[in-house]
C-alpha cells in the first residue's frame, strides 16, 4: 500500500505538469486535464489484462471441495487462541508503525508545499521518490537483518528485528520531520518508509514459520485487517487531528512527530511483550522445522 501510494505521488506530479503544458492551448484548468491523464492507462491495462492473464486451472477434488488442506473458522480461532500472544501483540505493533507510513502518504506532500515552500507540482514527485527509494531498501534489508539477528529462530530474528527498527530508524523520521530543514525531512521520509516496510515485510516471515497452511488465508486477512484499520482508519485523521489543534506554522509536521514518537511507543511495547511471550507461546513444531530447515 505505501510503495502503491508513493508511486500514485510520482505519476500524479507527472500528470500535472503535463497538464500545465497542455492547458494553454485547450484553455482547460490543469488540474482538469490531470485526470483525464491518469485514467487514460485504465482501460488499455483491463485490455492487456483480458487478453494476455489467463484464469488458472482450478484445483479441485472429485468432489468439487478445494483440493489441500483445509480448516474450519473455528479451528482457525481457536489456533489464534492458543497464540494469541504472539499473533495479537505483532499485529497491534506493525498496525501502529502504518499509522505513521500512511499518516505521513497521506500528509506528507501537503507538509512540503504549506511548511518548505517546495511547488505543488514537485512535491508529490519528491515525497514519492523518496517514499519508494526508502520502501525498496526496507524490503532488501529485511530478510538479511531477521537471519541475521534471529540465527537459527526466524520469528526470534522478526522480532528483534522489528525492535531495533524501532529504537534506530524511526526514532530519526521523528526527531527531522517537524523541523525546518527540508533536506533532513526528505531523509526521514525516506528513512522512515524504510523501517515502515520492513517492519510490514517481517510479519509474513512470523506467519509463514508459525500458523499451519490451512489457517495462513485468514491469518493473512486479519493481519491485513489490523494495518487497514490502524493505519488507514487511525493515522491521516490522527496527523489532522493534530496539525488543527496546533497554531504552530509546521503543525503538520509536529502532528507527524506526536504520531510518529506514540506509534514507536506503542509498537515498542508490543514487539518487547511478543518477545518475552515468545518461548512460551510458540513451541517447536517437526514439520514446520523440516519444512523450513529452521527453528521457530
Amino acid at each position: 500500500g505505501v510503495m502503491m501510494g508513493a508511486g500514485s505521488f510520482i505519476v500524479g506530479a507527472g500528470a500535472l505538469k503535463l497538464a500545465e503544458m497542455i492547458s494553454p492551448s485547450v484553455d482547460v484548468e490543469p488540474w482538469r486535464i490531470m485526470f483525464v491523464i491518469v485514467a487514460i492507462p485504465g482501460p488499455i491495462l483491463a485490455g492487456l489484462f483480458a487478453w494476455l492473464v489467463k484464469e488458472p486451472k482450478q484445483q479441485v477434488r472429485d468432489d468439487g471441495e478445494p483440493a489441500g488442506p483445509t480448516a474450519s473458522l473455528g479451528e482457525f480461532f481457536a489456533h489464534f487462541a492458543s497464540r494469541i500472544t504472539l499473533y495479537l501483540p505483532v499485529f497491534i505493533g506493525t498496525g501502529a508503525s502504518f499509522t505513521v507510513a500512511l499518516g505521513m502518504s497521506a500528509w506528507g506532500p501537503t507538509m512540503l508545499t504549506r511548511e518548505h515552500g517546495v511547488a505543488d507540482t514537485s512535491a508529490g514527485l519528491f515525497f514519492g521518490l523518496f517514499a519508494i527509494t526508502g520502501a525498496l531498501a526496507g524490503m532488501i534489508a529485511v530478510t538479511p537483518m531477521v537471519r541475521l539477528l534471529g540465527g537459527t529462530s526466524r520469528v526470534r530474528g522478526a522480532v528483534l528485528t522489528a525492535i531495533l527498527l524501532n529504537l534506530t530508524v524511526l526514532p530519526f523520521l521523528a526527531l527531522v520531520v517537524g523541523g525546518g530543514d527540508t533536506r533532513l525531512v526528505l531523509a526521514g521520509i525516506a528513512i522512515g518508509t524504510c523501517g515502515s516496510i520492513a517492519t510490514a515485510a517481517f510479519t509474513p516471515i512470523i506467519m509463514q514459520a508459525v500458523t499451519p497452511t490451512p489457517f495462513l488465508g485468514r491469518m493473512s486477512a486479519l493481519y491485513l485487517m489490523f494495518n487497514n484499520v490502524l493505519g488507514m482508519g487511525l493515522g491521516p485523521v490522527l496527523v489532522s487531528t493534530l496539525a488543527s489543534a496546533s497554531t504552530s506554522e509546521r503543525n503538520i509536521g509536529q502532528a507527524l512527530t506526536i504520531v510518529a514518537w506514540s506509534a514507536i511507543g506503542v509498537s515498542l511495547t508490543c514487539y518487547v511483550f511478543a518477545l518475552w511471550r515468545l518461548r512460551n507461546v510458540v513451541q517447536s513444531d517437526p514439520k514446520l522445522e523440516a519444512a523450513s530447515g529452521q527453528t521457530v
